[in-house]
């Protein structure tokens, strides 16, 4: 199965791998939440807001084929426009089988409960067609939205990190979140899987 013919569909988005194909969406995306996602984004040069750019960034089939990593698209169902990114890397095998995760969602669409629908959706898709046993995700101390993402999605605070990474210059703190196979098997359906319809692959 081609892992780029896959459409994970929920009650308000759908999730697919970024192509190349998305990339003027993906730039149009990226400028127009740029003050917005600013505060919580490692420094980004004036140059990578270039079409070329990210036609890079997206034209991931390498990078999926190599089992580095999974940038999806967030896509609303029904203007079927793309309002968010949710992506597992820094994938590890081995003896650990593990992944970080990251995600952002377009201002306009924020507090829908869009990015937690589509975080279950993908952490799903990690431990059933990944094979991974454990995702974290770094996240800094005042992006409280964010924190209870994943913690709405079952992940359990493991630690804090202090001068984590260099953001806007500065050396912010993170905490780390965390949820392993053996976690995510326990937790209650609804916690899970909430919106999940099918995982459908086109022909």
């Amino acid at each position: 199965m081609d892992l780029f013919d896959l459409r994970m569909i929920g009650r308000h988005v759908c999730l697919r791998l970024l192509t190349a194909e998305d990339a003027p969406a993906f730039l149009d995306y990226l400028l127009r939440n740029k003050h917005y996602h600013d505060p919580y984004m490692p420094h980004r040069p004036s140059d990578s807001f270039t079409l070329e750019n990210v036609r890079r960034l997206t034209d991931q089939r390498q990078r999926v084929g190599s089992d580095q990593e999974y940038a999806f698209a967030v896509i609303d169902n029904e203007s079927e426009r793309l309002v968010g990114k949710v992506k597992l890397s820094g994938i590890i095998r081995g003896s650990f089988h593990s992944a970080n995760l990251s995600y952002d969602i377009d201002e306009a669409f924020s507090s829908r409960g869009y990015v937690t629908e589509a975080v279950k959706m993908l952490i799903s898709f990690a431990y059933s067609g990944l094979a991974l046993h454990r995702i974290q995700a770094a996240i800094m101390p005042r992006n409280l939205p964010s924190q209870r993402v994943v913690e709405k999605a079952g992940f359990v605070r493991e630690g804090y990190s202090q001068h984590y990474i260099q953001i806007n210059g500065i050396w912010e703190d993170h905490i780390t979140y965390a949820i392993t196979k053996e976690r995510y098997d326990r937790l209650p359906a609804y916690q899970k899987e909430q919106g999940l319809i099918a995982w459908i692959t086109e022909t």
